[in-house]
């Protein structure tokens, strides 16, 4: 079981590692527009010399802040899906990046990929008070099924991923813990060197999906009987 877990992350790492600027691309991407409107936010407060924070502006930075989480859903989305790609490269087929936008030709895919990651969201928040993996894990591959079935609905996605996962959620949790930990001595030990750390972690957050993602093609070879 060690083996299989190893060899799990082994392969997303050979497989992030050959798609690097594609993945860390996708990544930049899935966070560039709540990260601009929040410097741009930041640029304004300081512009205007603000040293204390009322009420009214207090509100228009949780409107701003909301509003740049928002948008940022459909984008998660793509990328989340890409990382999907990712662990299914074939290497006769070179990955593509304009993949990544695949999804806004299709408003309705998107709509319901966008539905989904807020949707995982608010149930991974709710876990916390729940044990937050046993939660994110029952849910960690609806996305997959997804970008596996566009065909499928928000609710049928979740629904596969948690019988998928039933029995599955402890190997999922023993396969993803190293990269989970070393995401946060890094975040950690490098807080101060922000560029490093930034891609470091970007890195590893990236290889956390692309194990996840393999664990569901072997799952579902199983089922399939493949």
């Amino acid at each position: 079981m060690n083996n299989k877990s190893k060899n799990l992350r082994d392969n997303a790492r050979f497989l992030v590692f050959l798609n690097m600027s594609k993945a860390l691309t996708a990544y930049f991407l899935s966070g560039i527009v709540s990260t601009l409107i929040t410097y741009n936010m930041q640029v304004t407060i300081l512009n205007k010399n603000i040293t204390s924070v009322d009420a009214e502006l207090m509100k228009t930075i949780v409107l701003i802040t909301f509003l740049a989480v928002l948008v940022n859903f459909p984008l998660s989305f793509c990328a989340q899906r890409f990382y999907f790609l990712i662990a299914n490269q074939s290497p006769l087929k070179p990955l593509l990046l304009r993949e990544f936008f695949t999804p806004f030709s299709n408003p309705k895919f998107l709509l319901k990929g966008t539905l989904l990651v807020i949707l995982t969201s608010i149930l991974n928040v709710l876990g916390i008070f729940v044990l937050i993996f046993p939660v994110f894990l029952a849910f960690s591959m609806a996305v997959f099924f997804l970008a596996d079935n566009p065909e499928i609905s928000v609710f049928e996605a979740l629904k596969r991923s948690a019988k998928l996962m039933k029995g599955k959620k402890w190997f999922a949790f023993k396969t993803v813990l190293p990269l989970f930990l070393t995401y946060i001595v890094f975040g950690f030990l490098f807080a101060s060197l922000y560029f490093i750390s930034f891609i470091v972690t970007a890195v590893i957050e990236v290889m956390i999906t692309v194990t996840l993602a393999l664990i569901y093609n072997e799952e579902t070879k199983v089922i399939n009987g493949l």
